[in-house]
């Protein structure tokens, strides 16, 4: 005869676990009637009874040595701790073990008792009944098992941190995207996460550690928020918020006890569910920077067209080369700071501008305007065109006038003649005289 039969005049043993088959109520019910049923006996020559409410819902004792109620009423007194919750979470008739009642009923109360064992110091089962007693079901394995998880369970508070080094979006390599730094999810006691976005510009994605366009994160895993620079259009800045939202659902199981304290106290195995719901938002920021530069004419502020430049930045390193058009020209994503602006070549019918044009970028979201003028070179001065002398037309006597000279050139002829007169004489004259 074992310890149970010693006191069988005194007490009547039962274990009793509640299971709500249905739906699960939000809150306990206030108050219970606990009666007896079956007598179970699989482990040695230790029996006890099992205990049920007048609506057939197991439920277990937790007092080992008191009076086993039946047809008492009982009233709620509080919440089971993390071991007992364990235990009901894990026992009949939330889990089954063998596929048989009794034994599953037989395995949940033994494990409720030899869990109490733990932190009361007492001894509700006996060493044979946990070690050598006949087991021919091989039933106390399982009961070991619900016991060690009972005594390393701890009641858990659930929480949600979401982790941003930056919330700062940054231009990548090919200048095509905005993204943030990897956002981690810190959490306790809840599982997925979830990953809205609200105003984020048309394309904007999330995407995990691998690339892949995500909404859904599992515990531990990383995302980012990658935003397309095309979908900005003209705007430089991009602005993106975010809510991270998750929840948790614990379970808790109640205790009830009769006015009478000479009745052992139960604990009903019907779970109630405590869902705790977690959001955090977080709003990222970025911004990239556009140059339009201007190539006119200094005197009516036109667009010329044709001018090679170029600008540098502060080291003297080329950053774009082009020749102007009749529209300004834009440069865009230049990092924030120093550069310069030259030419090259100039247009046709201009001088060369030898000015060096600085400006400063400045990731402020504004467009910078940058203007180089060109003057026009000087028109060459026009070579004079002579007079020319009017031909005289055969119908057209022109009367030139007598002046010195022709009275010069006549008295030469008349001289001409005179001396010619006069040498032909003196011939004639000396050939007679022969």
């Amino acid at each position: 005869m074992n310890k149970f039969t010693k006191y069988l005049s005194f007490i009547v043993l039962a274990i009793s676990s509640c299971f709500m088959v249905g739906n699960v109520k939000a809150a306990a019910p206030s108050s219970i009637t606990v009666t007896s049923g079956e007598r179970l006996s699989y482990i040695g020559n230790t029996y006890f009874a099992a205990l049920q409410t007048t609506g057939g819902e197991v439920v277990y004792c937790l007092d080992f040595w008191k009076q086993t109620p039946n047809g008492v009423g009982m009233s709620l007194t509080g919440e089971g701790d993390a071991g007992l919750t364990y235990i009901m979470q894990n026992g009949y008739p939330n889990k089954s073990f063998t596929g048989n009642a009794s034994m599953d009923k037989f395995i949940t109360a033994s494990a409720v008792w030899w869990y109490l064992d733990h932190p009361n110091g007492t001894g509700n089962l006996s060493t044979a009944f946990k070690t050598t007693d006949s087991d021919p079901n091989n039933l106390r394995p399982h009961m070991q098992r619900l016991v060690s998880g009972a005594v390393a369970a701890k009641t858990t508070n659930a929480s949600m941190s979401v982790n941003a080094s930056s919330t700062t979006l940054s231009l990548t390599s090919d200048q095509k995207y905005f993204e943030s730094a990897y956002i981690t999810v810190s959490s306790v006691g809840i599982g997925s996460y979830n990953v809205s976005l609200t105003n984020a510009p048309s394309g904007t994605v999330l995407l995990d550690g691998s690339g892949n366009v995500k909404t859904s994160f599992a515990p531990g895993s990383k995302f980012k928020v990658r935003v397309p620079v095309s979908s900005l259009g003209s705007n430089l800045k991009a602005s993106v918020s975010l809510d991270v939202t998750s929840s948790s659902t614990t379970y808790k199981v109640y205790k009830y006890a009769s006015s009478n304290s000479a009745y052992q106290r139960v604990v009903s195995p019907k779970l109630y569910p405590v869902t705790k719901s977690f959001k955090q938002s977080l709003q990222f920021n970025g911004v990239t920077t556009r140059v339009s530069i201007s190539k006119q004419d200094i005197t009516n502020k036109k667009e010329v067209p044709g001018a090679k430049l170029t600008v540098k930045d502060k080291k003297g390193k080329v950053i774009e080369t082009w020749t102007s058009t009749d529209k300004p020209h834009y440069i865009s994503h230049l990092p924030a700071g120093e550069y310069t602006l030259e030419e090259i070549i100039a247009p046709k019918g201009y001088v060369l501008s030898k000015e060096t044009v600085s400006f400063t970028v400045t990731a402020n979201g504004v467009e910078k305007s940058v203007v180089m003028y060109n003057k026009k070179q000087d028109a060459p001065k026009p070579t004079p065109t002579p007079t020319p002398t009017p031909t005289p037309t055969p119908d057209e006597v022109i009367e030139v006038p007598k002046t010195a000279s022709s009275i010069s050139m006549i008295i030469y002829i008349i001289g001409f003649m005179s001396l010619a007169g006069g040498g032909g004489l003196i011939y004639y004259n000396a050939k007679l005289k022969k």
